[in-house]
């Protein structure tokens, strides 16, 4: 996770690919999280309030290249 350019956490998914980070202040700005996977590398940008949910992200190979879907 950062917070501008600066890396501010790291975790990893369970075995159902939710993640979690606790200790972060109740509406404290913008956050971006980088989500690796030997699939591919995704970013998903969110504004935290009481707490975020940021929907289904997808890394799936196809024939020539990583496709990323975030819904």
């Amino acid at each position: 996770m950062y917070y501008g350019n600066l890396q501010i956490a790291e975790t990893v998914s369970d075995g159902f690919g939710d993640f979690r980070f606790d200790g972060l202040a109740k509406g404290s700005g913008a956050y971006k999280v980088k989500i690796r996977h030997a699939l591919g590398t995704a970013w998903r940008e969110c504004e935290l309030g009481e707490s975020v949910y940021l929907g289904e992200i997808r890394l799936s190979r196809s024939k020539n290249a990583v496709a990323i879907e975030c819904s």
